[in-house]
Parts: C-alpha cells; structure tokens; sequence
C-alpha cells in the first residue's frame, strides 16, 4: 500500500485508525504494569460487586451483570429469524443487515475470537499464578496450558468482557449508517457509550476476582472492537447493503447467510486453532499426541475455509453486485 492511500485510509476510517493506534499503545505498555496493576485492583476488591457481575440467572438462578447481554443477543436472534422470512414484520425485514450483523459479530467476537486466542496462548490466569506458582506470561506469550487441561484454562482474552461488550453491535447498527437519521445516531453512540462502560464495569470486576489480568480485558475489548468494526464496514457492508435496499435494487440474500456465515468461520477458527495447537505442541511438547491436531486442524481448516469462501462469494454475487458497481 503507498503512503498516499495509507494516509486517504487512515482519513476515511478515523475510528479503525484509533483503535489500531490505541491497541498497539496499551500492548506496548501494559506488560510492564499488567502484573502490579492487576494485584492492585485485587487488594481493593469489592465482593459484592465481583460476585454480581460474574455470575448469570442462566448459571446460578441469579440474576447477574451478564444477563443484560444475555438477554439483548436473544432478542436479536429472534428478530433476525423473524426478518429472514419473506412473510415477517416489514419492520424488521428493513434491519434484516443490521440484525445479520449482530449474529455474525457475535459468534466471531464473543466466540472465535475468545476461545481461539484462549485455546492457542493458553496464559494462565492471575489466581493461578499468584496461589498455584504458575509461570506468569505476558498477553501475547504462550502459557502453561494446553486444550487437554480444559477449554476455559486460558486467561487471554476475557469471555465475560468481550459478551458485556457486545452492546456495541447495536450500537453500529444505530449509528453506523451515514443516511440514519441524527436522532437514530445519537441513540447509537449512546448505546456505544453504555457498551463501553458496562464492558469497562466487568473488566474490573474480573480483574479485582483474579480471574483476568487487566491486558486480558483491555486488550480483548480493543480485538472485538476491531472485529465489529470490520464485519460492519467490510465484511457485510451494512450500510451498502442499507442502501441498495431503500433503492429497491438489493435481492434478497441467501437464505440465514449471516448465522451460516458465522458458523463457517466458526469451523474455520477450529480448524486453524487445532492446526497451530498442534504446531505448538511440537516444539514444546515434542512427542505428545496433542501432535496429531496439527494435520486433523490444517483438514478442518481447509475444508472450512473454501466453504466460508464459496458462501461469501454467492452474498456478493446475489446481493452487493444487484447494484450494479460494488466497489469492491
């Protein structure tokens, strides 16, 4: 990419920009306060409040800081569903993009995204390391532990900030769109302010409980953010396809092709997970029959990856090129 088109990027996508500048500044700096930080917080923990925001009504019969997000991700399945249907509310098929994209930046967000990362760097959280004397390691090192030790070992990054994050989804189908109206984008950066509070809220919470040191949840949230932020621009195109739609020039989409398109990649973040787990295992475990995961996840991934692509490739094809140019 030349310098002028990295500067007219950079002009036009002020927001991604200052996430990657953000992300880079904090992974720079937080492994030389990530530890001291962290026990900090935990020495000033407040109970009552850990307890209410790590714990769900799903889980416990309680209520906790997680059902919002809960809750809101439900409501946005159903309505997806409901709009995929060429007989439901007129209402909701006009959001169909925008509820499409809320399935689909959640499962990569708060599922691929999470539990690859946690699986392939295996860090180990902060109550292991300070009361069990596991090895500490910084956000972006490989830890102690391994798939075969349990999928919820790995620290990096944290599942339950990331979930409280996914208000933000609403957030860009509110104010994402430059043709929504001023009221509808103010509700959005609203809602994306709520987003960031509520995840910051729980960021705080894991980390005062030892469960997540503060790079996990800072670190993880600036991922997603980046994440959402590409699914919805570049990914989707959700405003491109807003606009074809009040054109009267979009044809309809394949048939759930957000909810399939995120199991696809669900499928491939598996195989390329177990792939690069097995990678792993060979330069530290040596023989270990982890080993076998390498050929088992490069398959998976192959396979999961060229039906990712040919799914993709029809939504262009039926629904971003009805417009004509799609400015691909």
């Amino acid at each position: 990419m030349t310098l002028f088109s990295f500067r007219q990027f950079v002009a036009d996508n002020p927001l991604f920009a200052t996430l990657v500048l953000l992300f880079g500044l904090l992974g720079a700096v937080l492994p030389g306060f990530d530890y001291e930080l962290t026990l900090w917080f935990s020495r000033h923990q407040n109970q009552a409040f850990t307890e209410f925001m790590g714990r769900s009504f799903f889980e416990s019969g309680l209520p906790g800081g997680a059902d919002l997000v809960i809750f809101a991700m439900l409501a946005a399945l159903v309505g997806y569903l409901l709009a995929s249907f060429e007989k439901g509310p007129k209402a909701l098929r006009n959001w169909l993009p925008s509820f499409g994209f809320a399935v689909f930046g959640a499962i990569v967000s708060a599922v691929c995204l999470v539990h690859g990362t946690k699986w392939i760097i295996g860090r180990a959280r902060p109550k292991e390391v300070v009361y069990q004397q596991l090895a500490y390691s910084d956000w972006f090192e490989g830890g102690a532990h391994f798939i075969n030790e349990g999928i919820y070992r790995g620290s990096f990054p944290s599942g339950h900030t990331l979930a409280a994050f996914l208000i933000m989804l609403a957030a860009y189908a509110l104010a994402g769109d430059p043709q929504h109206s001023r009221g509808l984008k103010l509700v959005g950066w609203g809602v994306g302010a709520l987003a960031v509070v509520y995840a910051g809220a729980m960021s705080v919470a894991r980390v005062m409980s030892l469960n997540h040191w503060v790079s996990d949840c800072l670190l993880g949230m600036l991922l997603a953010w980046l994440l959402m932020h590409s699914c919805y621009c570049w990914v989707l195109r959700v405003p491109e396809q807003n606009r074809l739609r009040r054109a009267g020039q979009q044809a309809r989409s394949p048939r759930l092709f957000e909810l399939r398109l995120g199991l696809l990649v669900l499928g491939c973040t598996a195989g390329v997970t177990l792939a690069l787990l097995g990678l792993r295992a060979v330069f530290v475990l040596q023989l270990h029959p982890l080993v076998l995961l390498l050929p088992v996840g490069t398959l998976l991934a192959v396979f999961f990856i060229r039906s990712t692509i040919s799914l993709y490739q029809s939504f262009q094809q039926r629904v971003l090129h009805a417009g004509g140019d799609s400015q691909l």
